[in-house]
């Protein structure tokens, strides 16, 4: 039997093979707004860290500190560090300092990431609809098995 076919049974390559289906679809959506993936993570992060019923609710609320986003996502600390620096140069994020402790970074989202925001959660929105859709009813069963990986 040749490897190939073998390849194309295990349950973990097919998972890599639709995750890069997705994100490159993804990307190519987000690129058009001037995003990346890991740009829209973070977003996204900060935009439900505070369980908002009201998206216009986010800009100028309460801070997070950079370390607690890039737990709440799984992103490394350093990269979350400069991917949040990259979107403060594009004026979506605000970043400063704590006044309790000048080492925590605190960001939030500006009116513009705000508004960049909801473009990008658009686009994902549909990338997803698009790919999922077809699932039906299994896409509950396989959102579950994914979340107990």
């Amino acid at each position: 039997m040749n490897s190939e076919v073998m390849t194309e049974k295990r349950v973990g390559f097919k998972l890599w093979r639709a995750a890069n289906a997705w994100q490159r679809t993804v990307n190519h959506g987000l690129h058009s707004i001037g995003l990346t993936h890991v740009q829209f993570i973070l977003l996204d992060g900060i935009a439900k860290m505070g369980d908002l019923d009201d998206i216009e609710d986010i800009a100028g609320r309460a801070p997070i500190s950079q370390a607690l986003l890039s737990r709440v996502v799984g992103t490394d600390e350093m990269m979350t560090s400069q991917v949040v620096r990259a979107l403060e140069a594009k004026g979506l994020l605000d970043r400063r300092p704590s006044k309790n402790d000048l080492r925590v970074k605190l960001v939030s989202l500006t009116e513009r990431g705000v508004a960049q925001y909801q473009l990008a959660r658009d686009i994902v929105d549909s990338v997803e609809d698009e790919l999922f859709t077809p699932m039906g009813g299994d896409i509950e069963l396989f959102t579950a098995g994914l979340d107990r990986l």
